[in-house]
């Protein structure tokens, strides 16, 4: 997992979006991960990549939003390859903003093993 606190909530000048918190949860069944991450207070929508590894260095799953809207990300994505459960993989972060400017780049690893998530992640509305 990844963290980060903040205590400004705007957006200045000399300050760049950041990724805030990243988490992945697998599902039960391993076949699908929860993703729940916070960007930090923005002005322009960024676009977010996450690719997702699997033990062997594969990607097992992507996805790319477009001027994300939201600081808060709650989204599913679908493993395309066989799941080796227990095994450890990487989701790499990709922020961009019009021009494929680069904001932030982040890993976050995990073991695909299903866990509860934790209680503030289950919130709607909260951050990740």
């Amino acid at each position: 997992m990844l963290d980060e606190s903040s205590a400004s909530s705007t957006p200045s000048a000399a300050q760049s979006v950041h990724i805030r918190r990243a988490r992945l949860y697998p599902y039960p069944d391993l076949t699908k991960l929860w993703l729940r991450a916070e960007l930090s207070p923005f002005t322009t929508p960024p676009n977010l990549e996450v690719i997702v590894h699997d033990p062997d260095g594969e990607v097992a799953t992507s996805m790319y939003l477009v001027e994300w809207r939201d600081p808060y990300v709650s989204l599913t994505l679908h493993l395309r390859r066989a799941p080796q459960p227990g095994g450890r993989y990487t989701a790499e972060l990709i922020l961009t903003e019009k021009g494929e400017k680069l904001l932030d780049h982040k890993r976050v690893a995990f073991d695909l093993t299903f866990v509860e998530p934790d209680a503030e992640d289950l919130a709607p509305g909260s951050p990740a």
